[in-house]
């Protein structure tokens, strides 16, 4: 039963999610107390910066982090827009996933088809 109620968790998550996009704020170093407050939210093999996009998303936090050696730790909080570039930037992130203490860093972002369109009668808007 316990299964079943993560899975359908993961899925809402993953539905929230869908709505959003994110983009890249780059390779930024890690340290053992951590530029991203909360420590590892979790591990996720299989599509880990889905997966803690979702997380970032489902608690209303704009930025997001995947690290590690093995390139599946999610790493974010309310205030990781601030504190991510505490350590500098760092050239040890791998595939967009990171690395050993390296944080390849997301900015969660609305689609483009949900943005609302702007109203404009002003020539100089076209």
């Amino acid at each position: 039963m316990a299964t079943l109620v993560l899975i359908m968790a993961l899925s809402l998550a993953n539905m929230a999610a869908s709505a959003h996009s994110y983009r890249s704020l780059g390779c930024w170093a890690d340290h053992s107390k951590g530029a991203i407050s909360g420590g590892i939210r979790f591990t996720n093999k299989d599509d880990p910066i889905a997966a803690c996009q979702a997380y970032a998303v489902k608690n209303n936090w704009s930025v997001f982090a995947v690290q590690g050696e093995q390139h599946d730790q999610c790493f974010t909080s309310k205030n990781a827009g601030k504190t991510y570039r505490k350590y500098g930037r760092s050239k040890a992130c791998t595939g967009g996933k990171g690395g050993n203490m390296a944080n390849s860093v997301y900015m969660v972002t609305k689609k483009s088809h949900d943005r609302k369109k702007r109203d404009c009668t002003d020539i100089w808007c076209m």
